[in-house]
C-alpha cells in the first residue's frame, strides 16, 4: 500500500515522502485505537476509552496534515504541468 500514489514531483520530493509516512502512521494509529477501544470494552468496560481517544486524534491529527502536505504537492505538480503548456 502506497499512499498518494497517483501524485508525482520533482522539486518536493521529501515533501512527499513526509506526506506518505505520516499517512502510513495515521492509519496505524487510528487501526491502533480501534483495536484497544475494541479490547476495553471486552475486559475493562468503558475505562479504556480513556486511552483509545488519545490514540485515535493523534492519527487523526497525522492523516490531515498527511493529506495538507500531500495537497500541497499536488498543486505544486499542477502549476509545473500548466507552465509547460
Amino acid at each position: 500500500m502506497k499512499p498518494y500514489k497517483n501524485i508525482q514531483t520533482q522539486n518536493l520530493g521529501a515533501v512527499l515522502f513526509i506526506a506518505r509516512m505520516l499517512a502510513i502512521l495515521g492509519y496505524l494509529a487510528v487501526g491502533l485505537a480501534l483495536l484497544i477501544g475494541l479490547l476495553s470494552v471486552f475486559s475493562t468496560g468503558l475505562v479504556g476509552f480513556a486511552v483509545a481517544f488519545p490514540v485515535l486524534g493523534v492519527g487523526m491529527t497525522a492523516l490531515f496534515m498527511s493529506a495538507l502536505l500531500a495537497a500541497l504537492v499536488a498543486i505544486e505538480q499542477t502549476l509545473q504541468f500548466a507552465k509547460k503548456e
